[in-house]
């Protein structure tokens, strides 16, 4: 799972820029042996490439972590050009009036298999289906994994069965668990995203539902606990 701050949050960061705007873009192609990034320049008018880095891609271990790629491959760029574009891990965005940074930071993953989706919280089969909808444009399998309160208070019919999840082991659903199925059911979630290894996690629900906020706490808990685990795991 990825654990690394967003590279576009970067110092100096502010609104999202408009890429007809840009005057200085970086293209990053993560691919399964080597990670390519290029940086292209607006000159009179029309954008040239102005320099490219190469790195081997990390996404297997030790490193695990495909922006550690990205981030070598713009040191590269860095030596070349003289200008900065990282600091403390993170993109310098906008470019600012001495060159240093820039405008807009474009990617594209094409290594391993299809990226794996988890939706947590409370997840109805209509969030479900947006969430589904949301990546379709991408290379994407979504996994389904709702809150142990939110199927404690739901009914079967209202719970989602996932695009490509696998049939729920977990016990029926009734109108109210007991704590003994609540923890159950949490371990069993814990084992299911350890077993996943997701790549991104999307929480969805409403504060008002059924389970109430419980149901969004409890994702972020299940998020916090399987970076903990995986990253257990990688020592």
């Amino acid at each position: 799972m990825q654990t690394e701050p967003y590279l576009g949050e970067g110092p100096g960061s502010t609104s999202s820029q408009n890429p007809a705007s840009a005057r200085s873009i970086l293209v990053a192609d993560c691919g399964t042996t080597f990670t390519k990034v290029s940086l292209l320049g607006l000159v009179e008018g029309q954008y040239r490439l102005m320099a490219r880095g190469v790195s081997p891609t990390t996404v297997s271990g030790p490193t695990e972590n495909v922006t550690r790629g990205i981030i070598q491959a713009i040191n590269e760029i860095e030596y070349i050009t003289g200008r900065r574009f990282v600091v403390d891990g993170q993109i310098v965005t906008p470019e600012d009036p001495s060159g240093d940074g820039v405008d807009l930071l474009v990617s594209t993953v094409s290594v391993g298999g299809p990226m794996r989706l988890v939706v947590l919280g409370g997840v109805t089969r209509e969030l479900e289906m947006l969430a589904a909808q949301s990546v379709s444009g991408l290379r994407a399998e979504t996994y389904a994994i709702p809150a142990p309160s939110f199927r404690a208070t739901m009914a079967p019919d209202a719970l989602a069965t996932g695009v490509a999840a696998r049939p729920s082991s977990s016990p029926s659903h009734p109108a109210s668990w007991s704590p003994e199925q609540i923890n159950a059911e949490w371990e069993r979630q814990i084992a299911r995203m350890r077993e996943l290894q997701p790549h991104a996690a999307l929480i969805v629900g409403l504060a008002d539902n059924p389970a109430g906020a419980s149901a969004l706490q409890e994702a972020c808990q299940l998020v916090i606990q399987t970076v903990k685990v995986l990253s257990q795991q990688s020592e």
